[in-house]
């Protein structure tokens, strides 16, 4: 076989090669005039592949605006018939509509909420530079792992010395106090912070030096807001207030509202951090700044050069650990946490503001798509069935010259235009409910805040998300249409097969309701959950006592001005008040033991027992007529009896331990155990001491009938003992009520998405009922004709819907069990389930279903049946 002639860019070489080394140079030069006119007759060629791309290049605006202009057209089109189609088909259209815009109101809160996640803390302009430095510490007796957002600020200096780094920002939390301001006493709260604070994060200063707002000690940088509730203006640079029992601090800064930003950082005030070793020096705040221990409320952040990776961090933490660390009991890891995956991302304990979890974001997305594919469902279903009674109108397109594309895009045409028209509505109900979403809780307003978002961003994500499910909700059923053959639909449209099967929309409505039936079986257990843990026993009477913070006030002196009055019952002192979510712990052991364990400890005094209603089991309470013998006393409950080894509590009680805060104590008596941490906490071991210097709050028992003018009596007494602070105090009852707060709110968040959920089923059940009716309705005139009541007809129409809710409903039985004692097994206190609160769902299932059904059905069956069969 002859071998082709080298391609032009080798021809040169190619026949020096031949030239030189072959005897015959003739036969060369006769092959090179052959490769020559090759060559000319190749390069026509391309010039003329040249000539057709230029001029295609040149006519190519004109194909594009032509090819738009067509395809501009038949959207227009298609739209116009869209909008035609949902005037001829108003109720379907009716409900498809109401369906959807109940379910993308819904969706469209969720995605403000994702927009507003997702958008934390990137109005920093170097944003993705910044890090923060986290701390994980493992028990290692317990195998017990806790994440901590903070770390110790010894570390900065350590992060100093490396090179990718540009600058470092130790912050602390615990900034504030209470204020006078004329005859006004005003709590303000904020962070310490260098004052590389304002280098790394892009907080906008309204007023002020970004170079030096920060630099000297005492100076404080206020937000706007801040600034007007003190002073009732913003021009207040220079001026001075003095801050609790911190001092007076010089205002030098007035920076932006942070809590209207999307900013893992909330604060009302920004105070210098140099000011902190003068307040650590006169013991005014908890020494920190060299303590590589302490990780309560410490944290600090730092930026990287430019294309500079910190990473290189991690393999040197090991070596800082081990130079700083030599506590056998406790291992320390220090990681690296950019300031985007802070919010949402892993739990940790101690963050400076609330952080968003992970798990919400999924759990919203998850609902989101629930709802969203429930109204999808309808119009699928809908659409099918609709597909009867616009069989011919395809067909005849069809035989016009129509095509499965057309047929296709018209399809999808109506499902987008609905869906728009949905948008409209759904943007409406947003605007009435999001208000209501805003007020819920501060804390939920402060997290999610979807009032201040760009407004481009929000347009656009509402317009793609509705485009999305036109697309998605009428994807099948015009794939279904589409597929339509004419002959067939135009020869007997009845005897089509593909009507005749009713599977797909059964299908479809089984899954709404099974969806349905899992919401309210999970909404009634969460109802009944809450109120057995409103109702629970606790083991401490709360009732008529007030709570008063002591703040710097000596509780020795304020019960002595108070308890003279008459309504006032009783009065106690403790650390904390239990069942509030707060716990102290400390480390204790028996003397005969080396290894200390771990327990939580309360500080109260000799009147706790009896004020909040707690049992004796064994031995004494604190005495009455001896304190500084209680100091060196100690109670235990049941559970501390079990964990420190003893027998029974009467084996306990005259036994010594020792403690870190008592030293060496005595164990003078045994309490019936209690909650005191909070309800979905079980109860551990106990130790309650009597230490007076940790006294934070007063108990006060008061008359009920009292209760106001001994509020406002205790409220005198403690104007005339500190005049500089506020009087601070919560009823009990109430504190109780504001730890439910949580799971109400999630409930009523699920009892909001289980009401969607069965308003949009129940729409599709309608659409679904009229059709049916419908299409039966000369099959009960001849029902009728043959003798058949209303009654007769009513059950026949009703029990194929009422069959597929039942059978729902034994779907999703077994879920909902499953799910639901998985939620109770995570709580500490729980009723277990019960088959009455499935008897409870299933009639309610039951019933909804019946006033849906009914009154269409029996309208169907009273008909006449003359004017039924009339013109068959």
């Amino acid at each position: 076989m002859q071998s082709r002639n080298p391609k032009p860019p080798r021809l040169a070489k190619w026949l020096l090669k031949r030239f030189i080394n072959s005897d015959n140079q003739s036969t060369i030069i006769g092959d090179f005039e052959e490769i020559h006119a090759e060559l000319h007759y190749e390069k026509g060629r391309i010039y003329s592949a040249l000539w057709y791309w230029l001029q295609t290049l040149k006519s190519l605006p004109n194909i594009i605006f032509n090819s738009l202009l067509i395809g501009g057209f038949m959207l227009v089109s298609y739209f116009k018939l869209a909008i035609r189609n949902i005037k001829k088909y108003k109720t379907f259209s009716f409900i498809n509509i109401s369906g959807l815009a109940v379910s993308l109101a819904l969706c469209l809160l969720i995605i403000k909420i994702l927009i507003s996640v997702y958008s934390t803390d990137t109005f920093h302009e170097n944003a993705d530079r910044i890090y923060r430095t986290t701390t994980t510490r493992i028990d290692n007796n317990y195998k017990q792992v806790i994440n901590f957002a903070t770390s110790p600020l010894p570390l900065a200096e350590k992060l100093k010395e490396y090179p990718a780094i540009d600058k470092v920002v130790r912050i602390k939390k615990n900034f504030g106090g209470n204020v006078i301001l004329g005859d006004q006493i005003i709590s303000i709260s904020g962070i310490y912070a260098d004052q590389e604070f304002l280098d790394v994060f892009s907080f906008h200063l309204d007023s002020g030096n970004r170079n030096t707002a920060l630099q000297t000690p005492n100076s404080v940088i206020l937000t706007n807001r801040l600034a007007v509730k003190l002073f009732g203006t913003t021009n207040v640079i220079g001026r001075s207030m003095t801050v609790g029992n911190l001092g007076e601090f010089k205002v030098t800064g007035i920076m932006e509202d942070v809590y209207k930003l999307q900013s893992s950082l909330k604060f009302e005030c920004v105070a210098s951090l140099s000011s902190l070793p003068a307040l650590e020096k006169d013991d005014k705040i908890y020494c920190s700044l060299e303590n590589w221990n302490n990780l309560n409320d410490n944290y600090i952040y730092f930026q990287t050069k430019k294309d500079a990776s910190p990473y290189m961090l991690l393999a040197d933490f090991p070596r800082i650990v081990k130079e700083n660390y030599d506590n056998q009991r406790y291992s320390y890891m220090f990681e690296l946490q950019p300031l985007s995956d802070i919010s949402p991302g892993i739990e940790r304990s101690n963050e400076i503001a609330m952080a968003v979890p992970f798990f919400i974001v999924v759990i919203l997305i998850f609902f989101g798509i629930l709802i969203l594919i429930t109204a999808c469902i309808n119009y699928t279903n809908l659409s099918i069935a609709r597909a009867l009674n616009r069989a011919k109108e395809i067909g005849i397109r069809k035989v016009i010259g129509a095509n499965r594309g057309n047929i296709f895009i018209q399809f999808i045409s109506e499902s987008i235009a609905l869906s728009l028209i949905a948008l409209i509505i759904a943007y409406i109900i947003l605007y009435l409910v999001e208000p209501y979403f805003s007020s819920i809780n501060p804390e939920i307003r402060n997290t999610f805040n979807i009032t201040d978002l760009d407004v481009k961003t929000v347009v656009a994500s509402f317009l793609l998300f509705s485009l999305f499910t036109g697309v998605v909700s009428g994807f099948i059923p015009a794939l279904y249409i589409s597929k339509f053959k004419p002959v067939e639909i135009l020869r007997n449209v009845m005897n089509r097969k593909i009507f005749s099967r009713v599977t797909l929309r059964k299908g479809l409505i089984v899954f709404q309701m099974f969806v349905s039936a899992l919401f309210i079986i999970t909404t009634l257990n969460g109802y009944t959950q809450i109120s057995f843990l409103e109702n629970y026993d606790y083991g401490i009477n709360s009732e008529n006592i007030i709570n008063v913070s002591l703040q710097d006030v000596n509780y020795g002196t304020f019960k002595r001005e108070i308890e003279t009055n008459p309504s006032i019952e009783r009065i106690s002192a403790s650390a904390f008040v239990p069942m509030t979510g707060v716990i102290w712990k400390e480390q204790c052991k028996l003397p005969n033991n080396v290894d200390s364990l771990d327990i939580d400890y309360l500080c109260v005094d000799e009147n706790f027992i009896d004020n909040l209603g707690l049992t004796i089991v064994a031995g004494n309470n604190f005495f009455n007529s001896n304190p500084a013998a209680n100091q060196h006393s100690i109670l235990l409950n049941e559970k501390a009896v079990t964990k420190l080894g003893f027998n029974n509590p009467l084996d306990a009680v005259e036994q010594s331990i020792e403690t870190e805060e008592t030293g060496q104590a005595r164990i003078i008596g045994v309490i019936k155990d209690f909650h005191y941490f909070n309800f979905d906490h079980e109860i551990d071991p106990l130790i309650i001491s009597y230490v007076p210097k940790n006294f934070r709050y007063a108990n006060v028992r008061v008359n009920p009938a009292g209760m106001n003018n001994t509020i406002s009596y205790m409220e005198e007494k403690w104007k005339a003992l500190s005049p500089s602070t506020l009087f601070s105090y919560k009823i009990y009852d109430d504190e109780l009520h504001e730890s439910f707060m949580g799971p109400q709110i999630m409930l009523a968040i699920v009892g909001v998405i289980a009401f969607l959920s069965i308003l949009i089923s129940a729409f599709g059940l309608f659409g679904m009922v009229i059709f049916d009716t419908e299409n039966r309705i000369r099959e009960i005139g001849i029902r009728k004709v043959m003798g058949a009541s209303i009654s007769d007809v009513t059950v026949i129409l009703s029990k194929t819907f009422m069959n597929l809710l039942l059978f729902s409903f034994m779907l999703a039985l077994p879920l909902g069990w499953f799910l639901n004692d998985l939620l109770l097994q995570e709580m500490a206190i729980h009723n277990p389930l019960s088959i009455n609160l499935f008897i409870i769902a299933l009639l309610g299932m039951l019933a909804v279903g019946l006033i849906i059904v009914l009154p269409k059905t029996i309208k169907a069956a009273s008909t006449n049946p003359v004017d039924i069969i009339k013109y068959e």
